[in-house]
Parts: structure tokens; C-alpha cells; sequence
């Protein structure tokens, strides 16, 4: 997609549109560059970063939203924290960090608020357990095994649990 100063015959298909112009018209275009030829070509090229940044938006953003549970509010904090991952990116330097200051902690707080929406829905759904039912749960788990472990493995498996459970915090 150069620019083409060739001159081309009266009546040739790829003549350049302009009246009384004899240039070679630029691909993807009827003008030749003197005449808004390359507009064209730079309109497809802001096209093509356009769309590739929407699908790298769309990308980031499936990558951050992971979870199977409440989608629309997970979803929305994944964009949020792209936004901010997108502006932090676009500093080139202290000055334009403090440019973007207010925005950056406009959407800080909007994600916060968004997270702790997410919470309590989580929390009125039931889909949050505490430690204390985790305790819960892998006591069962080891009166269930139990039988099936030497007594001499089932100190090391209950201290182990303990561990996982104390690295929870």
C-alpha cells in the first residue's frame, strides 16, 4: 500500500478518480496519495488496530473474569482492573502518572465497590464457606479415611491438613 505516482492513461480502470488527475489510484482507494488516496488506507489500518485491541480487550478480560459463579459482576471488575492495567501501561513517566491520578483512583474505588458487591451476593447465596466449616469438612475427611490409613499415617495426614487449612489465613 505505497504511494504510487504512476501515471496512467486517460480511461485507465485504476486512474485516479480527482478530475483531470492521470496518477494510478491507490489500492483500496479510487484517488491517487495527492488526492486523499492514502486516507483510505489509513482509515483500514486505525480499523484494523481498533478491532485488534477490542479483541484484546475481550481476551484479557475472559482471562480475569475465570469464575463459573456470578458472571455479570466478576465480569465487570475484570474490566475495571483492565482499565486500570491499560492506563498504568500508558505512563510513560512520573508526570503522566500524576496525570491519571483521578482516574486510575476513580476506578480503584469502582472495583472495590464492585468486589464487595460481588461478596455479599456471594454471601447471600451461600456460595462463601467459612474456616470454621472447612475445619468441619476435614474432620469428616479424616473419620472417613481413617479405616482405610495405617494409625501411623493418620497423625501425619491430620497434621498436614491442619497445615493447608492454617495456610488459608
Amino acid at each position: 500500500m505505497d504511494n504510487d505516482w504512476t501515471r496512467l492513461p486517460d480511461g485507465h480502470p485504476e486512474q485516479c478518480e480527482y478530475s483531470s488527475c492521470s496518477n494510478k489510484s491507490m489500492e483500496g482507494s479510487k484517488f491517487c496519495p495527492a488526492h486523499g488516496g492514502n486516507k483510505g488506507n489509513e482509515a483500514f489500518k486505525k480499523k484494523e488496530l481498533r478491532n485488534y485491541r477490542l479483541a484484546k480487550f475481550h481476551n484479557a478480560i475472559l482471562d480475569k473474569s475465570g469464575s463459573s459463579g456470578i458472571k455479570s459482576l466478576t465480569e465487570e471488575i475484570a474490566i475495571l482492573r483492565q482499565i486500570v492495567e491499560e492506563q498504568l501501561n500508558s505512563c510513560n513517566d512520573s508526570n503522566d502518572l500524576i496525570l491519571k491520578s483521578g482516574p486510575i483512583s476513580d476506578l480503584t474505588v469502582k472495583i472495590n465497590t464492585l468486589v464487595t458487591s460481588c461478596n455479599n451476593i456471594d454471601k447471600t447465596l451461600n456460595n462463601l464457606i467459612d474456616k470454621e466449616k472447612v475445619v468441619q469438612f476435614a474432620q469428616t475427611i479424616v473419620t472417613i479415611i481413617t479405616p482405610h490409613i495405617p494409625q501411623s499415617e493418620i497423625e501425619e495426614v491430620n497434621k498436614q491438613i491442619h497445615i493447608a487449612i492454617g495456610e488459608l489465613s
